[in-house]
């Protein structure tokens, strides 16, 4: 009888597993990072090279260190190398949160606003241990979601870095060789990105032969012979706003720096299409 009550007794508690919280206030060469251990009083303050080995031999340390315990990690981005290294490390339940919650937390427990990498990961990991029910953890999109936004991700920094030096170019057209503004709207055109290269100042491209202009206008798209000779009366008739060489030279080697075009974002377009065609990448 002694047996079989024995045998029936509730089994020993288990202590509870509780998660580790880690903060890293991430930047372009080192991390600083931050483990707050539930079961230790001191948080754990460390830095992590940005290197993949790094990265890597750390992600392994920490899960052997805390086996058997799900390890929550908070970061001010969500994407980026680190980002992308932490989910191929595996391990981590990540939580990508946006600056603005995150400083107004630092803000209410730091009033005097001074930045500190160590404290800021430390308040990240502290921040995720008391709120962590009201965040959502990162899930990995499949490999051809990824890519997409990859390509999308691309393409927006090649607009924005072609309206740069589109206006850019404008600005100093504006001082030099204002003329091209007033005979072309495009200036990020073939035919505009080609002259300027060719013949970056008024003072330069009077100097060239009528028919090497023409010729050139023509090869560029522009077949109306009277068109062309339009082109070249006003050219050749234009006022120079300056002729002092002091000035024209510099900003001649900057309308000759490589134009917008050069990295033109629809050459990505068909790889958007090819990957966002309906029902590809579905299960």
């Amino acid at each position: 009888m002694q047996t079989l009550l024995n045998s029936s007794a509730a089994p020993p508690d288990v202590p509870e597993r509780k998660p580790v919280f880690i903060g890293i206030d991430w930047a372009d060469k080192a991390h600083a990072v931050c483990v707050i251990d539930p079961d230790r009083s001191t948080p754990q303050h460390s830095s992590l090279e940005h290197k993949p080995d790094a990265i890597v031999a750390w992600a392994r340390a920490l899960q052997q260190k805390y086996s058997g315990r799900e390890l929550r990690l908070i970061i001010e981005q969500s994407r980026g190398a680190l980002i992308h290294a932490l989910i191929e490390a595996g391990g981590f339940t990540i939580y990508p949160i946006n600056p603005k919650p995150a400083t107004r937390f630092r803000e209410a427990l730091h009033p005097t606003g001074r930045q500190n990498d160590p404290i800021d990961a430390e308040l990240l990991a502290k921040f995720l241990q008391h709120h962590h029910e009201s965040l959502r953890s990162l899930q990995p999109d499949t490999p051809l979601p990824r890519r997409l936004a990859e390509l999308v991700q691309l393409r927006r920094q090649l607009v924005e870095e072609r309206q740069r030096i589109t206006l850019q170019l404008r600005s100093s057209l504006q001082n030099d060789f204002p003329l091209i503004l007033e005979l072309f709207e495009n200036l990020e055109s073939d035919l505009v990105t080609s002259l300027l290269q060719r013949w970056p100042s008024r003072l330069v491209l009077k100097r060239v032969s009528p028919s090497l202009l023409k010729t050139f206008f023509k090869e560029h798209g522009i077949r109306s012979e009277t068109r062309r000779e339009e082109l070249f009366a006003l050219m050749r008739g234009a006022v120079d706003l300056t002729r002092d060489k002091a000035l024209i030279e510099p900003r001649t080697m900057q309308v000759q720096c490589p134009g917008p075009t050069d990295r033109d974002p629809r050459s990505l377009d068909s790889g958007v299409r090819h990957h966002h065609r309906p029902g590809r990448g579905r299960a």
